[in-house]
């Protein structure tokens, strides 16, 4: 019955919703983030940043599921994420983002910055294809 649903579920749309896997030297981190009311929201950069210093790592792997947010929220969570993550001298590794995002990525001059690829086993082991900058 939907009226005694807890209380909390309310609440709970206005997170991100962060599913952690902790793999050797990575942690991977699937982002989903349909329901974000940003306004509520903690910042993803903070909430990831504390998820790799609670896990003492700085290398990330962050996996888009669905994510509907607009690229001038997301993008500069990244941009900020992937400081912190140099400033570590960490790597961070974007998959799943969509083609929009990835072109908005682009616009925005940070194409060689935030590494996007593929998949998980691109991100790790790196398998850069023929004619792409590396």
């Amino acid at each position: 019955s939907e009226m005694s649903g807890d209380a909390t579920s309310a609440e709970r749309t206005r997170e991100w919703a962060l599913e952690v896997e902790h793999g050797p030297n990575w942690l991977f981190v699937k982002v989903n983030g349909e329901d974000v009311e940003t306004s509520q929201t903690p910042r993803l950069a903070d909430e990831i940043t504390s998820l790799l210093e609670e896990h003492f790592t700085t290398r990330v792997v962050l996996e888009f599921e669905q994510i509907e947010m607009p690229h001038s929220q997301l993008i500069p969570q990244l941009e900020r994420l992937d400081r912190w993550v140099d400033d570590h001298n960490g790597a961070m590794r974007l998959c799943g983002l969509s083609a929009d995002y990835l072109l908005a990525i682009r616009r925005r001059g940070l194409g060689d910055r935030l590494r996007v690829c593929a998949d998980r086993q691109e991100a790790v082991f790196g398998r850069y294809r023929p004619g792409q900058p590396r």
